[in-house]
């Protein structure tokens, strides 16, 4: 089983309240960490809305292929990641990781990811952040409601250290067996589409369950400002979506360890049970050992 690693990136910054540790370059150098640890050398591909601080380009070159887009919406990013596994013609058993570029890893997160991979009996997704008996990553309670899928019933499995067990939902980074991906391919194009939490929409569809209430369908003709044209595309790209998932005879399961194995670097989305503020200082150290900038800044 090969494992591919894509890192979607932008020069781009937001006002989400950030960890005092947090920037672009200790993201990528903490996936970059834990890439190295792996027993095989992985492919890693940087795809980028261009353009980025040439000092983080450079550290992606040193590191694997780097394709600059310019003017790559959040949208046109996740697609042609997606994209990538048909183009370049990778094979059915193999793993792919998509990577979002305010994420920070444990060193020995990839290893325990491919490692749950090879036990999987069927074609399963992989979040090292994801949400998993009814609490967020951050350790909060779901709301009763909120939640609109109950997890698969699934054997937990060892994987280098970890456990791992069937999860509600994770974001759009995440692992996946490309088996599952190619037959779930419909599902992550017109996802999107819909605005919103659309990683959580494509969570819940892909274990077979329907990511909208049935009123949510109509719901975009009761906006009062709302053109016809426009609900009526909403409503019908909700209606195929939770058709599509109804239908589908094959569902796929969604696996995560029990401790996160990877964090969203965003203050109140934080994953619970972990010390990252040690980890964003083992991988600076990690980072001055290899020669690299040090990641306090983007710049």
């Amino acid at each position: 089983m090969k494992l591919h690693l894509v890192y979607r990136s932008t020069g781009k910054e937001n006002r989400k309240a950030r960890p005092p540790f947090y920037s672009k370059k200790l993201a990528l150098f903490s996936f970059l960490r834990a890439a190295e640890s792996l027993p095989q050398r992985a492919e890693i591909i940087f795809l980028n809305d261009a353009p980025i601080p040439e000092s983080i380009e450079s550290v992606m070159v040193s590191f694997g292929e780097v394709i600059n887009i310019v003017g790559l919406t959040l949208v046109r990013s996740y697609r042609t990641a997606i994209g990538l596994p048909k183009a370049r013609h990778w094979n059915d058993g193999d793993l792919v990781y998509f990577s979002e570029d305010d994420y920070l890893y444990a060193p020995d997160a990839f290893v325990s990811l491919i490692a749950a991979a090879r036990q999987m009996p069927r074609p399963s997704y992989f979040g090292l952040y994801a949400a998993r008996d009814g609490r967020d990553p951050n350790g909060d309670l779901i709301p009763p409601g909120a939640v609109r899928v109950v997890e698969r019933q699934g054997k937990s499995i060892a994987a280098a250290g970890h456990e791992w067990k069937p999860a509600m939902g994770t974001t759009s980074t995440f692992g996946v067996q490309l088996r599952a991906l190619r037959k779930d391919f419909w599902l992550h194009h017109f996802a999107p589409l819909n605005g919103g939490a659309w990683d959580h929409v494509i969570s819940i569809a892909y274990k077979g369950h329907h990511p909208f209430h049935w009123k949510e369908i109509i719901e975009p003709f009761r906006r009062s400002d709302a053109h016809w044209a426009w609900a009526a595309k909403l409503a019908g790209l909700r209606a195929m979506l939770n058709l599509g998932a109804l239908t589908r005879l094959r569902w796929h399961p969604l696996m995560a360890p029990t401790r996160c194995l990877a964090t969203h670097m965003e203050s109140k989305y934080m994953a619970a049970g972990v010390d990252w503020k040690a980890v964003a200082d083992e991988t600076q150290q990690w980072a001055a050992q290899k020669g690299l900038a040090g990641p306090k800044a983007n710049t």
